[in-house]
C-alpha cells in the first residue's frame, strides 16, 4: 500500500465525495473533512461511504479524507492545499497566536457580562497584551487590504465569528460555490503567512 505523504497523488481509484463522476477535464483531489468542510460537503451531498481515514508517517491520529472534483491543471495547487489542511487538522489542539487572541477576547467579553463568571485579565499584563495583539491584528488587516480588500474583509468576518458557509453567502469570491471553501482557506493561509513573517 502506498505511503500517504505529501507526494501521494494518485486518486483515480477513489470515489467522488458526492458520487458524481469527473468530467473529461476533471480529476479527483483529496480534502480533509474538518469541522467547517464537513458541513459544506454535507450540503453538496457528501456520501460518508466514500470517505476514508488516512494515517500519515509518525502520526498516530487518523485524518478523515474525501475526494472532490477539480480541474486537472489545478492538481498541484490542490495537493498543496490538502497538505496544509492536514497540518492544520493535526495541530488543531495546539495553541498559537490566533487561538490565544480569541481566548483573550472571549475573557474580556465575559468579564464585562454580569451573568457570566470569568477571570478578568485586566488585573494583569494580559490587558496590555490583548491591546497589543489587537493593534497587530489591525496591522495584518491593513496588509491584507493592500493585497486585496476582499482578503481583509474575509479575515475580519472569520475573526467576528462568521462560518465559511456564511461568508460565501455574503461575499462575492469570484469563484463557483464549489470552490468557495478552498478560496477562503487559501486567504487564511495567506493571512497566516503574513502574520508569521511580519508579526511573530
Amino acid at each position: 500500500m502506498p505511503i500517504k505523504d505529501k507526494n501521494y497523488r494518485n486518486f483515480e481509484n477513489r470515489k467522488p465525495f458526492n458520487n458524481i463522476p469527473c468530467r473529461e477535464d476533471e480529476t479527483l483531489a483529496p480534502v480533509v473533512i474538518d469541522n467547517d468542510f464537513r458541513d459544506y460537503l454535507k450540503e453538496l451531498g457528501l456520501n460518508w461511504d466514500n470517505a476514508e481515514t488516512w494515517h500519515f508517517p509518525r502520526c498516530g491520529e487518523g485524518v478523515p479524507v474525501a475526494f472532490i472534483q477539480i480541474k486537472k491543471n489545478e492538481l498541484d495547487q490542490a495537493i498543496k492545499f490538502f497538505n496544509n489542511q492536514v497540518s492544520h487538522y493535526l495541530k488543531r489542539f495546539q495553541k498559537d497566536e490566533w487561538s490565544e487572541f480569541a481566548s483573550i477576547e472571549e475573557m474580556l467579553e465575559a468579564a464585562e457580562d454580569d451573568d457570566r463568571k470569568s477571570y478578568d485579565p485586566t488585573g494583569s499584563t494580559a490587558n496590555e497584551d490583548a491591546a497589543e495583539l489587537e493593534m497587530t491584528f489591525h496591522s495584518l488587516l491593513e496588509d491584507l487590504e493592500r493585497l486585496d480588500p476582499t482578503y481583509a474583509r474575509i479575515i475580519r468576518m472569520l475573526h467576528d465569528g462568521f462560518k465559511k458557509g456564511e461568508i460565501m453567502m455574503e461575499v462575492d469570491l469570484g469563484t463557483e460555490k464549489s470552490q468557495g471553501y478552498a478560496t477562503i482557506s487559501k486567504i487564511q493561509l495567506i493571512a497566516e503567512q503574513i502574520w508569521n513573517k511580519n508579526y511573530r
